[in-house]
């Protein structure tokens, strides 16, 4: 008499960004079945669909408009550039649908061990979840293990008035298919000002409102430099400030501080990401969160709750893509019995930036690199190596940190990467112990 086979491991997985596609073709790999569940009509995460992609489809076409305008050559005429940004936004949709299907929808197509399941998921109770179809039905599902990636969105401020506004947030701003007059930008981390330069060089006027000073959470010196190469380029950066209220008429918006009030005719708000962990009921299962509701892990993947694991955005690590990706890696290798680490002791932070200027782009592009040695954290205060270069990003590979490459050469170069843009503009690169790596950059 024969015996039974064995029933494969089952994995449940929310979400559909980076880290959940990781973690599912390495399940699988190891003789899992998997689940993925997915609320929205896309597939995919941030990266792809409203952050590294098309924004850096943008930067590449404000810096090639730019150039038409600038550039050292004299024997070159200098002209403004003729720009058709409802062109310029079907480019960059056309270019994330296909890396979508490439990515993601080719994955399910060919994997006949991920199934997908479209609708909300909620925890009932440890590895138990009920699923909120589009339809209104419900359905319940039982994992051996879940796997949370369900990513992060944007952060609004408390600011009195801007909830009652038509305000942009960079996931609608990436895509804007007009070139507002002026626009108001409150934020001043990389998001802030990556889209402050692309619309400045794309014709806008543009006002950046910061709370504190430039890249203030992230490296202040860097940030003074590119608060000076924007002004250069005429973009107007206000310090130090704070918002008191924002209105909106059919004139446009107005921002008031203590010391002017700013008219402009679109708003874009990018003041940092929140996890997206609100309504999955936690609480039920056990899984713990910090205060921002960012849910909690160790170093392989493992939350509070037995069997239950998370990685990208959603959790208390850094919020880089490369990171939920090696974090979905390593937290399958130890859903399916494996022992696998993520290590943050010497990490890649890196923050695409078209530095302009007279004093800074010419036949190159430049960036800042600061360079911190792992573990020595202490050290690193008193002795941190600066210095500046062209410099080209490699992502050969969505599963392991150590694919993070980062090569300084004489020249920038385009290279193949995690989402199909790299080396388009200069970087900069920190590397950062686990200890200071828990606060992304806003």
């Amino acid at each position: 008499m024969s015996m039974p086979e064995s029933r494969p491991l089952h994995i449940a997985i929310i979400g559909s960004g980076s880290g959940a596609f990781a973690a599912a073709t390495r399940a699988v790999e190891s003789g899992a079945r998997v689940t993925l569940i997915e609320e929205s009509e896309t597939l995919g995460g941030t990266c792809v669909n409203t952050g590294c992609v098309p924004s850096k489809i943008a930067l590449r076409a404000a810096q090639l408009a730019q150039q038409q305008r600038a550039h050292p050559f004299d024997g070159l005429a200098k002209h403004e550039a003729v720009i058709d940004r409802e062109r310029i936004r079907a480019q960059q949709a056309a270019r994330v649908a296909e890396l979508r299907q490439v990515k993601y929808q080719a994955v399910l197509d060919g994997n006949a061990s991920i199934t997908l399941r479209r609708g909300r998921a909620s925890f009932q109770e440890a590895r138990s979840l009920r699923i909120d179809k589009p339809d209104g039905t419900a359905e319940s599902l039982c994992a051996d293990r879940v796997l949370i990636a369900t990513g992060a969105r944007a952060a609004i401020p408390a600011i009195p008035g801007l909830a009652e506004t038509p305000f942009w947030t960079s996931e609608e701003a990436v895509f804007a298919g007009q070139t507002p007059a002026h626009l108001l930008i409150v934020g001043a981390g990389f998001v802030a000002l990556e889209q402050a330069q692309a619309f400045a060089r794309l014709g806008s006027r543009v006002t950046v409102l910061a709370r504190g000073a430039v890249l203030s959470r992230m490296d202040p010196e860097l940030g003074a430099g590119l608060a000076a190469a924007l002004r250069e380029e005429g973009i107007r950066v206000l310090e130090k400030l704070r918002v008191e209220g924002i209105e909106h008429d059919a004139e446009g918006f107005t921002v008031r501080t203590a010391s002017e009030s700013l008219k402009g005719d679109r708003l874009l708000v990018a003041t940092g990401r929140t996890p997206h962990t609100g309504g999955l009921g936690l609480e039920r299962a056990g899984v713990a969160t910090d205060a921002r509701g960012a849910i909690q892990v160790d170093d392989r993947l493992r939350t509070s709750a037995a069997g239950i694991y998370a990685t990208g955005d959603c959790t208390d690590l850094p919020q880089l893509v490369y990171v939920a990706a090696a974090g979905g890696t390593r937290a399958a290798i130890n859903m399916t019995g494996g022992n696998a680490r993520l290590d943050l002791s010497a990490m890649p932070a890196v923050m695409a930036r078209p530095i302009a200027g007279s004093s800074c782009e010419n036949s190159v592009l430049r960036a800042r690199i600061v360079t911190r040695l792992p573990n020595r954290a202490k050290a690193c205060a008193s002795s941190t190596a600066t210095t500046l270069a062209p410099i080209t990003v490699s992502r050969s590979g969505m599963d392991s940190l150590a694919s993070a490459s980062v090569e300084v050469q004489n020249g920038v170069r385009s290279r193949p990467g995690i989402g199909g843009i790299a080396g388009l503009a200069p970087v900069a690169i920190r590397q950062r112990s686990k200890a200071t790596a828990h606060s992304p950059p806003s």
